[in-house]
């Protein structure tokens, strides 16, 4: 990260200099769109309390009066980082701790009103709405988000620079007067060939209470009075820049909950406001019909005419003498421009120690025996912890309880956070927190074992018990989960046990269950991916938002392609080329990049970190070093990633070898090294990381009889649901079409056309022989151009069903997601 001092000394030209920021945030802005800020953080309602000596946060729900609860005291006296009972432990959050600390606020946040919410989600849509415009139009430009008047040219280190070089003494809002000092552009659009769009939002229709035409011309009169002082203040910016090339600046009303023959109906009533609105878009004549056109409502997005200019002064919206900053819950506000800094951000905050009403009453109750559910990321194990802390408060042990292979990462983790905590605590008189590994699935004498030992430990005193991914499926097995719970209570009378699975059903008869629902620790991106595995499952509870609204939207999933001739593996584990690809993915997000600048005059976001990246996999032949195995192997996968230059650490393989299995998954779940990790998803359970990528695979043997669609399930329900964030998914066309093609046709070689490019597939073997864009050089047979109608066979395929189906009548299809839209057979 550049200093402050950069631009005031040590570069002759800061014009160069600027320029040479815009070339390194955003490489690709003549051919992509970029917003700024990346991520668009909202406002959320909170409230400062301390819940099991802990400061958090509680979010209210909307619509609700503000929730008052015995337990949760709010302090009188600021909440700094200092005083986090984690703030010692060095690695970021979401890697050797649960929860992340909170910013230095005061006792007292800002308030958040109902307004707001609406507001933000307003702007949400709208910024999603353009950005896929972009997109699909194929067109390259820059959207700037909620740009306050003041942030523009006001970075200290322009100020100072400008004051030696009169030549930057560029026009600012404030040089208008000081009435202009306060204010935001909602939408600022700089495109190489529209111009500068200026567009002023509002949420009226939100509500349908609140949709009739009086609401909406009310609101609109608002948003004219506001696009004509916002039209004003951005001509002066540019005003100097007239004299080099014609920079068309143009306005518009954006009503993303009205539809546009309602707002036309509207201007017919309101024939003044009809007037004022077509002036202020421009037209020379007022026309309702033409206004109404140059608006965006709920419709559809209309282009304005064209212009032309050169986008040779992004520098200045964009460029480091503006300030892109984001809402914080206390001053100041955090400066946030590139999708790395984005990232890191967002992980911050779902990582932070946030908790609903439901959660606070749910530890303030005595209940002795809990079984805790409801699908990743609503904050079952950090309910756990805060109550293993409780207990360690009053005194007494707490002993959490591994009971499979699957469980020991977030059982480490439970054992590791209540420590820190525990060891960061000014009482003196406090329990211990015991780690406890037995392995229900191979041994049904390690059920009477773990009985056995919580028994011994009641002998001494008081047995309080943690358990979480208890496995209580619909399978025969799941009775020695139920059977350790029947006799740790039987023998034990005054036990206290809390339990925590995604799965709802098949409970224990001996415990209160207790439903979390709401996803605080993803984003709404990352959690509509896990949401679609959770959905195709009967036993895993369904996620709910209660009105408590997301604290930001998320990036888009980036989605990788594992096909092509430089792609010489089927098995994506031992693609070299997509360990590559991967590499060249971490090093767009700045993984590993260094440390955030410390200026105190601009606060930035942390670099991620190596130890903020899982590289998930379904396969028990992950090999990371040629001491593991006899015959020297290392995985592709591995190989490409340390050639790009990326520390990798693998999780071995349990079988072989326990002692070198378990030290791996301890010390993956408390980030012991700064490494980009790659394991098998069964080994992670439980854990989080702010970026994933998940490779699906299929193992021989364990999988023959799971379909594609049953596999694709368990990856977004327990790999993909390890993301905090930002999810990487690359994917391979014939993973998901091979079966379903292979059950039609007893053929061992068919030609496929991906994407309009032929590609040629050979059914013995799970991956991509060769792609093409043309027929010819993928050997395609003569007849194929020629060939009738009839004789060919259409399939739509879809990524969560192992059946094709013949499409007579063509279904729309996800490219990005699937990389396939359609392939012909002949």
């Amino acid at each position: 990260m550049e200093s402050q001092e950069d631009v005031r000394s040590g570069v002759p030209d800061p014009m160069t200099y600027w320029r040479q920021r815009l070339d390194e945030w955003y490489p690709d802005r003549y051919s992509q769109v970029y917003v700024l800020p990346p991520v668009h953080f909202r406002k959320v309602p909170y409230s400062l309390t301390t819940v099991c000596d802990q400061p958090a946060l509680l979010v209210q729900p909307q619509g609700q009066e503000q929730i008052q609860l015995p337990s949760a005291e709010v302090p009188s006296a600021p909440i700094s980082s200092s005083n986090d009972s984690i703030a010692d432990a060095t690695t970021t959050p979401g890697s050797s701790r649960m929860w992340s600390e909170l910013p230095e606020v005061q006792s007292q946040l800002k308030k958040v009103q109902a307004s707001d919410i609406v507001d933000d989600e307003c702007q949400q849509r709208v910024l999603y709405c353009l950005q896929q415009f972009g997109k699909q139009q194929s067109e390259a430009m820059f959207l700037l988000s909620q740009l306050n008047f003041s942030d523009y040219l006001n970075e200290p280190s322009y100020a100072a620079t400008a004051k030696q070089m009169p030549q930057l003494r560029y026009p600012r809002p404030i040089t208008l007067g000081r009435q202009y000092k306060k204010g935001e552009f909602d939408i600022l659009l700089i495109h190489r060939h529209y111009g500068i769009l200026v567009g002023e939002v509002k949420s009226v229709g939100h509500d349908p209470a609140y949709r009739s035409d009086d609401h909406v011309s009310k609101k609109a009169e608002q948003a004219v009075q506001q696009m004509v002082r916002s039209a004003s203040v951005l001509k002066h910016l540019v005003k100097d820049l007239t004299t080099v090339c014609e920079i068309p600046v143009r306005t518009t009303l954006i009503l993303p909950f009205i539809q546009r023959s309602q707002l036309h109906q509207v201007l017919q009533s309101y024939p003044k406001l009809g007037k004022d609105l077509s002036k202020s878009l421009g037209l020379s004549v007022p026309d309702d019909s033409r206004a109404v056109s140059l608006c965006l409502c709920a419709d559809e997005l209309q282009d304005s005419s064209p212009g032309t200019w050169e986008p040779s002064r992004l520098e200045r919206f964009c460029g480091p003498a503006t300030k892109v900053s984001v809402y914080c819950i206390s001053p100041p506000r955090l400066e946030v421009r590139t999708l790395a800094e984005a990232l890191s951000e967002a992980g911050d905050r779902l990582s932070r120690l946030v908790l609903t009403p439901q959660q606070v009453a749910l530890l303030a109750s005595p209940e002795p025996r809990v079984f805790v559910t409801g699908p990743p990321g609503t904050g079952k194990s950090i309910v756990l912890v805060l109550k293993g802390v409780q207990w360690l408060k009053e005194g007494e042990d707490v002993h959490v309880v591994s009971t499979f292979s699957n469980s020991l990462a977030v059982s480490s983790l439970i054992h590791h956070q209540m420590s820190l905590t525990i060891k960061a605590s000014e009482e003196q008189a406090v329990g211990k927190p015991h780690l406890h590994n037995f392995q229900f699935f191979e041994d049904e004498g390690q059920v009477e074992l773990a009985v056995e030992t919580m028994v011994a430990a009641a002998e001494k005193q008081r047995v309080n018990i943690l358990v979480d991914e208890y496995e209580n499926g619909e399978h025969d097995l799941s009775k020695r989960w139920h059977r350790f719970v029947s006799e740790v209570c039987n023998h034990i009378g005054n036990v206290r046990l809390w339990i925590a699975s995604s799965k709802g059903t098949n409970l224990p008869p001996e415990l209160h269950k207790e439903t979390l629902t709401v996803p605080l620790r993803s984003a709404p991106s990352v959690v509509a991916e896990v949401d679609k595995g959770v959905r195709a499952l009967a036993n895993i509870p369904d996620y709910t938002s209660a009105g408590i609204p997301a604290p930001l939207d998320g990036p888009q999933v980036i989605r990788l392609h594992h096909q092509g001739p430089d792609h010489l593996e089927a098995n994506i584990v031992e693609c070299e080329q997509c360990g590559r690809n991967i590499a060249t993915e971490l090093k767009q997000l700045k993984v590993g990049a260094g440390q955030a600048n410390a200026s105190p005059v601009q606060k930035r976001p942390a670099p991620l970190r190596y130890c903020d990246v899982f590289i998930l996999v379904h396969s028990y032949d992950l090999l990371g070093t040629s001491s593991e195995d006899s015959s020297g192997k290392v995985n592709g996968l591995v190989r490409g990633l340390r050639d790009a230059g990326i520390p990798v650490r693998v999780v071995r393989d349990r079988s072989r070898g326990v002692e070198g299995w378990d030290c791996d998954v301890r010390d993956t779940s408390v980030a012991r090294t700064d490494m980009v990790t790659v394991s098998d998803w069964g080994d992670v359970v439980g854990m989080e990381r702010k970026v994933v990528v998940w490779l699906p695979g299929r193992i021989p043997g364990d999988d023959d009889k799971l379909s594609d669609e049953h596999l694709d399930r368990i990856g977004r329900l327990w790999a993909m649901s390890r993301c905090i964030v930002q999810l990487i998914l690359p994917r391979t066309a014939p993973q998901l079409i091979f079966h379903a093609v292979n059950q039609i046709l007893n053929s061992k070689q068919r030609y496929i056309c991906l994407e309009g490019r032929c590609a040629r597939f050979s059914f013995s073997k799970l991956g991509c022989a060769y792609v093409s864009r043309d027929a010819a050089a993928a050997g395609l047979p003569d007849r194929t151009p020629s060939a009738r109608k009839d004789e060919l066979f259409s399939y739509s395929a879809f990524p969560t069903s192992s059946t094709c189906r013949s499409s007579g009548s063509r279904e729309k299809l996800d490219p990005d997601e699937l990389g396939v839209s359609e392939f012909t057979l002949p």
